[in-house]
C-alpha cells in the first residue's frame, strides 16, 4: 500500500535498527537488557500516543521475568490507550485521563522533541549524583 518495495523496506528496517541502537548505547551505554528477573520495573513513557511502544517495550520486560511490571505513562493519557496498554502491565499510574483527551501536545504550553543529546546529558547527571555517597 506505501508503495515500498521489499528491498526499499529491508533498507529502511535496517537503518532504523542502527538508530536504536545509536540511541542505547547513548542512553544507556551498554545494549543488554538490564536486569529485571525478580525486581519491579517500572516503564515510563512520556508520549503515550497509540500505547505501542509501551507495549512492545512491556512485552519485552515481561521475557525478563519481572516481579512487577509497572507502566507509567504521561500524567494525562486518554482511556482507550491506558485500556490497551493495561493488560501488558501488573498495574499502571497514570495521574489523569480525561474523557476529551486527544494528544499531550496539546495539553502542553511547551512539547518540543528531546533530543538525544540533552536525554544523554540527563541520564549521565542522574548517574552521577547515584554514585555519590
Amino acid at each position: 500500500m506505501a508503495g515500498l518495495s521489499e528491498d526499499r523496506l529491508a533498507q529502511d528496517v535496517t537503518r532504523e535498527r542502527a538508530d536504536v541502537k545509536r540511541r542505547v548505547m547513548l542512553c544507556r551505554g551498554d545494549p543488554a537488557t538490564p536486569h529485571a528477573e525478580n525486581r519491579t520495573v517500572v516503564v515510563v513513557d512520556d508520549g503515550l500516543a497509540t500505547g505501542a511502544t509501551a507495549r512492545d517495550a512491556l512485552r519485552r520486560l515481561r521475557r525478563a521475568r519481572p516481579a512487577r511490571l509497572i507502566l507509567a505513562p504521561s500524567p494525562l493519557n486518554t482511556p482507550g490507550t491506558a485500556a490497551g496498554t493495561r493488560s501488558e502491565a501488573n498495574a499502571d499510574v497514570c495521574l489523569r485521563q480525561p474523557p476529551d483527551f486527544r494528544a499531550a501536545g496539546l495539553r502542553y504550553d511547551d512539547f518540543d522533541q528531546v533530543g538525544d543529546d540533552r536525554v544523554a546529558e540527563i541520564l549521565n547527571g542522574h548517574r552521577t549524583s547515584r554514585s555519590r555517597p
